[in-house]
């Protein structure tokens, strides 16, 4: 079966697979809040949809806000795969995400990738982001180009001694400087942690003692 809603030109593009079903769903409204709200009718009632694909569709705070009513307590649709690239989300849109992660249901007991580049969420949309992480089941966090520098230091060395799911975490295209990449080798050092890389500039860094001793910043 196919479900196919399109209104041209087509801004957001989704395509998922499950028990023999096929969604694909191409829609342009005057209103994305509008089509969120939809959207979020539909997924209340959702079990097979695992991958929600909204990247560059200029959804901004109220966008994520709205999305995030269908996604927490008592959400259906098991999410695996969240990707809201290029959206202009900032730090209020995050803290909204992160309070959905932060419970531990719906959204935040089946997201495993998050892909939240080329916002400007800056060091306190990172700061809510971290401290959601440890009650979710993130294992690979996206913030490419979000405008993170050096002064998130210590959140990601916090992050790296916080207990939790994540294994990857992809930092390119961020302002970090060559002091804050230092602090998070040492703290990899130092520390047995499940991460298993750190992607910032063009460097990557394994997240293994031995290999967090050899690396070259």
């Amino acid at each position: 079966r196919k479900m196919k809603i399109i209104r041209s030109p087509p801004m957001c593009y989704n395509t998922e697979r499950g028990n023999g079903f096929s969604f694909q769903l191409e829609i342009v409204l005057p209103s994305i809040v509008v089509f969120l709200q939809s959207l979020a009718s539909g997924l209340r009632s959702n079990a097979t949809l695992t991958t929600l694909n909204l990247a560059r569709n200029f959804l901004g705070d109220e966008g994520v806000i709205a999305l995030c009513g269908a996604l927490g307590v008592g959400a259906t649709a098991p999410i695996r795969t969240l990707r809201l690239g290029c959206n202009a989300i900032t730090a209020e849109g995050v803290r909204a995400l992160a309070a959905v992660l932060g419970t531990g249901q719906g959204l935040g007991a089946t997201l495993e990738v998050l892909d939240l580049s080329e916002n400007p969420l800056k060091g306190e949309g990172f700061a809510a982001l971290s401290d959601a992480l440890p009650q979710c089941a993130i294992r690979r966090l996206e913030v490419r180009g979000c405008e993170i520098g050096g002064s998130c230091s210590s959140m990601m060395c916090g992050l790296l001694t916080t207990p939790c799911a994540l294994r990857e975490l992809h930092l390119e295209d961020n302002p970090v400087d060559l002091p804050t990449m230092h602090s998070v080798a040492q703290t990899l050092a130092q520390i047995d942690h499940g991460l298993v890389s750190i992607a910032v500039w063009d460097r990557l860094l394994k997240g293994t003692r031995a290999a967090a001793d050899r690396a070259q910043l």
